[in-house]
């Protein structure tokens, strides 16, 4: 899951020891190892300038992202976002974001940008789960057939390991999103959004 995968980068730990296992319990991340010894707080304090941008699950405590990042501009959720007035495609705002860091930052000072763009993670309870922007879809993928991933039959998942189980939550946004009715639709679209970042 994506937020398992961003904490393991930052943390520089497994799952089962930083915990930040459900998207909204914050604080995990920062209190099952020492915050000061991962990478970002590590890089900060020998003297670069830090910066994150994008989808971010873990903005609190204020004290430890400040020990990490002198520049944050988090967002998640919405493929679609009203800034200035405008409603804009979140990729379009991250690559904004990120170009603004970079313009920005001290020219004296080493840096390091994490920049997370929010393609291409599904837009959860929405459908279509994916949102490439209007021009991408109109251009790429459109006459292409993709081919089913072979492992992505009921016999495959029949044979995963016990904790596997029916409610788990990958299975389900498997179901949601790559089922046999919605996967030329949202393979395509989440192709699509890899093709714009």
């Amino acid at each position: 899951m994506c937020w398992i995968s961003r904490a393991t980068m930052v943390t520089g730990t497994y799952a089962s020891r930083h915990l930040h296992l459900e998207p909204f319990r914050r604080n995990d991340l920062f209190e099952t190892h020492p915050w000061n010894e991962t990478l970002f707080p590590l890089l900060k304090a020998n003297g670069y300038y830090t910066g994150l941008v994008g989808k971010w699950h873990a903005p609190a405590p204020q004290p430890e992202m400040a020990m990490a990042f002198d520049y944050r501009n988090f967002y998640y959720g919405h493929h679609w976002m009203r800034r200035n007035g405008v409603m804009r495609h979140v990729t379009d705002l991250n690559l904004e974001d990120s170009i603004d860091f970079l313009r920005n930052r001290p020219m004296d000072k080493k840096f390091a940008l994490k920049v997370s763009f929010f393609a291409t993670h599904a837009w959860d309870g929405h459908d279509p789960p994916f949102g490439p922007k209007n021009e991408t879809k109109a251009r790429f993928y459109n006459n292409v057939t993709i081919p089913r991933p072979k492992t992505g039959t009921d016999a495959h998942w029949r044979g995963m390991p016990h904790f596997f189980k029916e409610g788990n939550e990958g299975r389900n946004r498997w179901r949601n999103r790559f089922d046999t009715e919605h996967y030329q639709n949202s393979i395509k679209d989440l192709y699509r959004m890899a093709t714009e970042v």
